[in-house]
């Protein structure tokens, strides 16, 4: 059996809980759940479609292979082991306008205790297969990059960092672990037109990275919500005064504009935007969807850089709809969805236009 061991450590504030759902507990468990969303976001490609109807058997056969499933044991054995001493975190209106609009339920809606950053904390990977050790190195890779762990993931919370590996030298075909997102991009995407039913990478999704960087990771999660909030909000917000700070006033008319970053949405003033999808008796209940945008912090050498990947994937499921009191929709409108991914897109063609260096860089699909 071969091992790999990822020395790691936290960058932004991490929010998992042990069994009393309150003590902040990181273990193998969290990390491989995320880890197997990355898996079935690169693999689309296996799901088939068949006259009009989604056919997940393929999908769900190779996981099991990797991940383990009611027939078989994960293919790969993981053990976490705490490096440093943890210490807790709490989110509260101290922080920006920014960073409490990313994180508005860990501070108005919540009493949640997280991780601290700069906990250290090894993760030991072992396989009898090198393909398996392999592919899940890979997945660690993009977690460490694009992804985090625990509440508000998809909005900077949760990131980490692997700070070296340990014996990889021993593990044919693990190269990409000395690579940034600055150098090379998403080094592993399969065609996926067939996955419309689920978040996924597809040679259509886009991202984008801050180049530069910079010195502390709540600069960077600021930056990255600015410039969210100057698409989503600058719009769409009720000119209201005395609005609690980092909180929102929301046109209902625009709700479904608000939809395609994910729900449920929680609007000032009570009530919240939410998503019923109809079961097979014909009944509505309310269901969550994820944000497209997975939205993280990652760390390259000193300095840290928010990512942003806009992944792919139809966000209602037929016969579902969007319901706020007595108002309702049939599908999301993502024009302020789209605007915000184009807007972080022309950033990056900044210094095609000037002779500084643009401050985003596209990430790369390959």
């Amino acid at each position: 059996m071969e091992t790999i061991t990822f020395h790691c450590k936290v960058i932004t504030p991490m929010f998992l809980a042990g069994a009393d759902g309150q003590t902040p507990e990181l273990r193998a468990p969290s990390i491989k759940g995320a880890m197997r969303f990355w898996w079935r976001a690169c693999n689309g490609h296996l799901v088939k479609n068949i006259n009009g109807k989604y056919d997940y058997s393929e999908l769900k056969e190779e996981e099991g292979k990797i991940f383990g499933d009611t027939k078989r044991r994960s293919s790969f054995n993981m053990v976490v082991e705490e490096i440093s001493n943890m210490e807790e975190f709490e989110f509260d209106t101290k922080f920006s306008k920014e960073i409490q609009y990313f994180q508005y339920s860990l501070i108005h809606h919540n009493d949640r205790k997280g991780i601290k950053p700069g906990f250290r904390f090894n993760i030991h990977i072992s396989a009898f297969k090198n393909g398996v050790l392999k592919e899940a190195a890979y997945l660690l890779w993009i977690l460490s990059h694009y992804g985090g762990l625990g509440t508000r993931v998809r909005r900077g919370a949760g990131a980490f960092s692997i700070e070296a590996e340990y014996d990889k030298d021993r593990v044919e075909g693990v190269e990409f672990l000395d690579e940034t997102p600055l150098s090379i991009g998403l080094p592993k995407v399969s065609e996926n037109e067939n996955a419309q039913e689920y978040s996924s990478i597809s040679s259509g999704t886009s991202g984008c990275i801050h180049a530069s960087g910079f010195s502390t990771w709540e600069e960077a999660m600021k930056d990255i919500a600015k410039r969210m909030m100057q698409v989503r909000d600058g719009k769409t917000v009720q000119q209201i005064k005395r609005i609690p700070r980092g909180q929102s006033a929301f046109k209902q008319k625009d709700l479904d504009k608000k939809a395609a970053f994910g729900l449920p949405i929680n609007v000032f003033g009570g009530g919240k935007v939410n998503l019923e999808n109809k079961n097979e008796n014909g009944d509505y209940k309310e269901a969550r969807r994820g944000s497209p945008v997975y939205i993280s912090v990652t760390k390259i050498a000193r300095a840290y850089h928010w990512t942003a990947l806009f992944l792919e994937g139809k966000f209602m499921p037929e016969g579902s709809k969007i319901v706020f009191k007595e108002k309702k929709w049939l599908k999301e409108d993502r024009s302020l969805l789209l605007e915000f991914k184009n807007k972080l897109e022309l950033a990056s063609e900044d210094a095609f236009f000037s002779d500084e260096v643009s401050s985003v860089m596209k990430i790369k699909i390959s």
